[in-house]
C-alpha cells in the first residue's frame, strides 16, 4: 500500500508536464487498505493520499504560476472519491466478515446438531440391538452352565472334565468380548480398517440375527465373495 501510493506520488511529482493522472494509481492501494484494515485506518490512508495530491498540485503551481483553479477542483474531486471509495469498501468488507463469522457459527451449530443426531441414532440402534445381543449372550451362558454342570457331576474321566472346563473358559472369553464390543458400540470410536473379507463378517452377522429373523419369517442370506477390501470388522459387525 505504502509503495503504491509513494510510487504514484513521486511519479506525478517528478513527471513531465502538468497532468497529474498518476494519482489514480493510488486508488487500488486505498481499496486494499479499506478491505484489510479498520475504517479509521483506511480513511487515514485515503486522507493521506488526498494530502499528497494537494501537495503535488500546490508544488506545481509554485513552480509554474499562476495556480490553475481547475487543477484544484480536479484534485478535490479525486480526494473525495478516495474517501468515498474507502468508506464504501470498508463497510462492504466489514459486512462480509460479519456474514463469514455468522456462517462459521451456523456451520459449527450444524456440526453439533449432526453429532447429536448421530449419537441419538446410535443409542436407538443400541436399543434395537438389545434383544439380539441378549439372545447372543444367552448362548455362551448356556454353554458355560452346561459345561460346568457336566464337569461337576461324577463319572467323567479327567480328559472329559478338562474339555468341559476349556469350553467354559472359551465361552467366558467370548461373552467378555461380546459385552465389551456392545459397550464400545455405544461410544464414538474411529474406524480401524484392516484388509479382509467382508463376506465373512457379514456371515457372522447373519448367524446372529438368524434366530430373530426366523421368528419373523424372514430368510437372511449372505452372498459370499472371494473379494477383499479395507474395512473395520467391528463397526461393520
Amino acid at each position: 500500500i505504502v509503495v503504491t501510493i509513494a510510487g504514484a506520488f513521486f511519479a506525478s511529482l517528478y513527471g513531465e508536464g502538468e497532468d497529474h493522472h498518476y494519482h489514480v494509481v493510488m486508488l487500488p492501494a486505498i481499496v486494499l487498505a479499506a478491505f484489510r484494515f479498520r475504517r479509521a485506518f483506511s480513511l487515514s490512508i485515503a486522507g493521506a493520499s488526498s494530502a499528497l495530491m494537494y501537495y503535488d498540485v500546490w508544488n506545481w503551481s509554485q513552480e509554474h504560476p499562476p495556480a490553475d483553479a481547475s487543477e484544484l477542483f480536479e484534485v478535490t474531486t479525486v480526494g473525495l472519491l478516495f474517501v468515498v471509495v474507502a468508506l464504501v469498501v470498508n463497510m462492504l468488507a466489514a459486512e462480509m466478515r460479519e456474514r463469514s463469522s455468522e456462517l462459521g457459527t451456523t456451520v459449527a451449530e450444524l456440526e453439533r446438531t449432526r453429532d447429536s443426531l448421530v449419537a441419538q441414532e446410535k443409542l436407538a440402534a443400541v436399543g434395537r440391538l438389545s434383544s439380539a445381543i441378549a439372545h447372543e449372550i444367552r448362548n455362551p451362558v448356556a454353554m458355560i452352565h452346561s459345561s460346568l454342570a457336566a464337569a461337576s457331576r461324577g463319572g467323567l474321566d479327567e480328559d472329559s472334565r478338562e474339555q468341559m472346563f476349556r469350553v467354559a473358559t472359551e465361552e467366558s472369553g467370548r461373552l467378555e468380548r461380546l459385552t465389551s464390543d456392545f459397550l464400545a458400540y455405544a461410544h464414538t470410536r474411529t474406524p480401524q480398517p484392516v484388509h479382509g473379507s467382508a463376506a465373512e463378517t457379514l456371515a457372522v452377522v447373519a448367524e446372529l440375527v438368524s434366530a430373530s429373523a426366523a421368528d419373523a419369517g424372514v430368510a437372511v442370506a449372505v452372498a459370499r465373495s472371494s473379494g477383499e477390501a479395507e474395512f473395520d470388522p467391528f463397526m461393520l459387525h
